[in-house]
C-alpha cells in the first residue's frame, strides 16, 4: 500500500522507490520526493504503479524542455560516416508470399560504402535475397530513441570461397584487426559462412523522434 504524505514529511515506500529507480532512473533518488494529489505542481506519472492515480512530485524543479523531432537530409559521404559508426540494424527482405521479413543484424561498412553482414546460407534473409534482391535497412544507434536512418538498395549473396575476403572486411569494420587472420579464415570456412552485401541506392533523412516543432513552446 502506498502511503499519502502530509506536511513536511517526504517518504517513498521501498517498493515504490524500487519501481521509480527502475522506471525513471537513478536521478530521481537524489531528490526528495513526495506523493501528493494537488494539481498546482509539476508531476511525473510512474508507469507500472498499481495505484496509477498517485503522482510523483519533485518540488522546486523546473520541468524539462520538450525534445523536438529532427530530420536531417544528408549527402552520401555524411550518410556513410553515420552508418560506419553504427553496427545495429533491422534488415527487411521479401518472403515468397510478398510480405516483409525483418531480421536483427550486426553490420559493417566495406571500403566501397556497401553494408556487409556475416550470416549463413540457410538463413531466411539469405534465401529471400537470392530470390529477390530488393531490400531496406534501418540503421540504429545504441539507444532506442537515438538517431536512425533507412537505406534502400539491392542485396548480393556471397558464398565461400568468394565470401572469405569480404568476411574479413566485415570483421575489420565492426571489431578492428583480428589477432590471427588465418585462424579467422579457418573458422569462417569451418562454419560455412556467407555474406550479405547491400549496395545503397537511396536513403531517408537522418531522423530522431520527439515532439512536433509546433509543440516546442
Amino acid at each position: 500500500m502506498i502511503k499519502q504524505v502530509t506536511g513536511d514529511h517526504q517518504y517513498v515506500c521501498p517498493i515504490l522507490k524500487d519501481c521509480i529507480s527502475k522506471t525513471v532512473g537513478r536521478a530521481l533518488t537524489r531528490f526528495p520526493m513526495s506523493i501528493c494529489g494537488s494539481s498546482d505542481m509539476p508531476y511525473m506519472h510512474i508507469r507500472g504503479v498499481q495505484h496509477s492515480h498517485h503522482l510523483i512530485h519533485r518540488p522546486n524543479l523546473i520541468p524539462m524542455a520538450r525534445k523536438i523531432a529532427t530530420n536531417r537530409t544528408v549527402k552520401r559521404d555524411e550518410l556513410l560516416n553515420f552508418i560506419g559508426q553504427r553496427h545495429r540494424g533491422i534488415l527487411s527482405t521479401t518472403r515468397s508470399n510478398g510480405r516483409p521479413q525483418m531480421s536483427l543484424i550486426t553490420m559493417g561498412l566495406d571500403n566501397e560504402g556497401r553494408v556487409v553482414v556475416a550470416t549463413y546460407p540457410e538463413r531466411v534473409k539469405v534465401m529471400n535475397a537470392r530470390r529477390n534482391s530488393v531490400a531496406s535497412l534501418l540503421v540504429m544507434g545504441q539507444e532506442f530513441n537515438s538517431e536512425w536512418v533507412q537505406v534502400d538498395g539491392d542485396l548480393e549473396v556471397l558464398d565461400l570461397p568468394e565470401a572469405l575476403d569480404p568476411l574479413c572486411d566485415y570483421f575489420r569494420s565492426v571489431s578492428g584487426e583480428h589477432p590471427d587472420w588465418d585462424e579467422y579464415r579457418d573458422a569462417m570456412v569451418q562454419q560455412g559462412k556467407a555474406l550479405l552485401r547491400l549496395s545503397i541506392a537511396t536513403w531517408s533523412p537522418i531522423s530522431q523522434g520527439g515532439f512536433p516543432a509546433h509543440l516546442a513552446e
